[in-house]
């Protein structure tokens, strides 16, 4: 018994420390997207500030604003299908 017992708790410990290795990960691929992206804006800007073209600024703009969009928009059903969720388990 104190075998099964042991290796219950072993494999508690793997899956706590897998849970926190794949957390880690999650972390530093996120840290690894967010200097992409702020790499990516700030030669941008520094291009069109050097160029000092107001249709390429425009064109970025155009792009930047349509990613909001689409992040809005994928906020806002991650929302309701969190909403949906909640009521859900509210009913049973």
């Amino acid at each position: 018994m104190c075998l099964i017992i042991n290796r219950n708790s072993n494999n508690y410990t793997q899956s706590r420390h897998s849970d926190s290795t794949s957390s880690d990960f999650r972390s530093r691929y996120w840290t690894f997207l967010f200097d992409n992206l702020k790499r990516s804006i700030e030669q941008i800007y520094q291009t069109c500030e050097a160029d000092q073209d107001p249709i390429q600024c425009q064109e970025i703009i155009q792009y930047l604003s349509q990613y909001c969009k689409n992040f809005e928009i994928l906020l806002k059903n991650s929302d309701d299908k969190a909403n949906r969720t909640y009521r859900s388990l509210s009913l049973t």
